[in-house]
């Protein structure tokens, strides 16, 4: 988050949103038409991932509250617009952060916090606020397949605490997110609504996987500093060490396989996160640069599909790349980045290919070409179908589907549940 939107938010939440929430009550009390579902989330910054995330969850909403109007507040509404057009909902309303998002978040029916982690960020007790007076304002608070974590301070640990107090919902994407749930609450766990996304989707494309290919899509980042837990200059030096190793991986492999990789870029807006310096760093230090294709630009969420359906394995560090693949059902190895493990690692475990998970502590010049290796052949002998999970979609429906109540006009209805209840 920029310092203005965070700014923003903070004027918005701690200032203007309690005199809003009066305005806001009186508001409802007199309206005659449907509220809005509104969704909260890290949106502005969106990753490819993300994306898949909103489009995911504005169809099952869709699907609780049909014809209900969808509003996305985002701290780049441009971003999130572009983010619309690529899902083809453009249908759904974008409003910025600050004082009219904390608007429509008090007079919405629904207040849907989704599309990313719970984490250590200073947004958490903005988020925490806003959830608070939207309850007390008469809205339902939900927890939409977001995780939790890392959290690794008390103040941060708190207000996710007070944000699922405020919750009506719990949905969480895996269960190791259970161990920063606060007794007394009843969260439940499904699965990261973007592989139902992924899973469902379809090619448009005429290129098809043949014999003669060797492509492997690359989901490369750098790890994050607050994931690592390392201060700057260890982290620098880790970031180093860690491009050198992924050029030596690729030169090894592509020349042994004669592998052309294809890396894809899930985020490239924002210089804190940008993809294209990673692959740029790596390529300035392979001995065959050649053999990795990066486009230019932005990297659309169905060019990313295109090309990883169009490869025969993949090798992720960024944890949506991970999701794709799975869906896709692409031999893949993972790089868990967070020490000692985080969702990488918890939401391979949730479909049991925990075994394709190199914990960051693991990585070295042995291990990584090793297993990287024998996820390539796995797809050269054995073509994958797509990963099964049960139906999360309908878990997700199901329990969310209450939350629509007498509402005139409205069915009953939802999936059939595969509930997987916590205590």
């Amino acid at each position: 988050m920029s310092r203005f939107a965070f700014f923003s938010e903070l004027v918005s939440s701690f200032l203007l949103m309690p005199l809003a929430w009066v305005c806001a009550g009186v508001w409802r009390r007199f309206a005659v038409h449907r509220r809005p579902i509104v969704f909260q989330g890290w949106l502005g910054s969106e990753t490819v991932g993300d994306v898949a995330i909103l489009g995911q969850v504005l169809r099952e909403w869709s699907l609780i509250f049909p014809k209900r109007r969808q509003i996305v507040v985002s701290f780049r509404p441009e971003i999130s617009r572009r983010s619309l057009e690529e899902l083809n909902c453009q249908d759904v309303s974008v409003v910025a952060a600050g004082l009219l998002g904390s608007w429509y978040q008090l007079v919405s029916e629904v207040l849907v916090f989704s599309g990313g982690p719970l984490m250590e960020s200073k947004a958490m007790p903005l988020w925490a606020w806003r959830a608070g007076l939207a309850r007390l304002a008469g809205s339902k608070v939900v927890v939409h397949g977001c995780g939790i974590g890392p959290v690794r301070s008390r103040w941060v640990r708190k207000s996710i605490h007070t944000l699922l107090g405020s919750c009506r919902e719990i949905i969480l994407r895996d269960a190791e997110s259970l161990q920063e749930v606060p007794p007394g609450l009843r969260p439940w766990v499904s699965f990261d609504p973007a592989f139902d996304y992924v899973r469902r989707w379809r090619s448009q494309s005429e290129q098809r996987l043949s014999s003669s290919q060797r492509r492997v899509a690359l989901f490369l980042r750098y790890p994050p500093r607050s994931y690592l837990d390392l201060g700057v200059q260890e982290w620098k030096s880790a970031c180093e060490q860690f491009v050198s190793l992924l050029a030596a991986t690729l030169d090894e492999l592509g020349e042994e396989m004669d592998l052309e990789w294809i890396g894809l870029v899930m985020h490239g807006d924002f210089l804190e996160s940008n993809d294209h310096e990673l692959y740029q760093a790596v390529k300035g230090q392979m001995g065959f640069p050649d053999r990795l294709k990066v486009r230019s630009g932005h990297h659309d969420l169905p060019y990313v599909l295109e090309e990883l359906e169009a490869s025969r394995a993949a090798l992720t560090v960024r944890f949506h790349g991970m999701i794709f693949s799975l869906a896709r059902g692409k031999p893949l190895v993972a790089i868990d980045y967070t020490v000692p493990r985080g969702k990488v690692s918890a939401a391979a475990k949730e479909c049991g290919a925990l075994h394709r998970v190199v914990p960051w502590q693991d990585l070295n010049s042995k291990t990584l070409p090793e297993r990287l290796k024998a996820a390539i052949q796995e797809g050269e002998s054995q073509p994958q179908t797509a990963a099964l999970l049960g139906d999360p979609e309908s878990l997700r429906l199901a329990r969310c589907a209450h939350l629509r109540g007498s509402v005139p006009g409205q069915e009953e209805g939802g999936g059939a549940s595969n509930d997987r209840p916590t205590s």
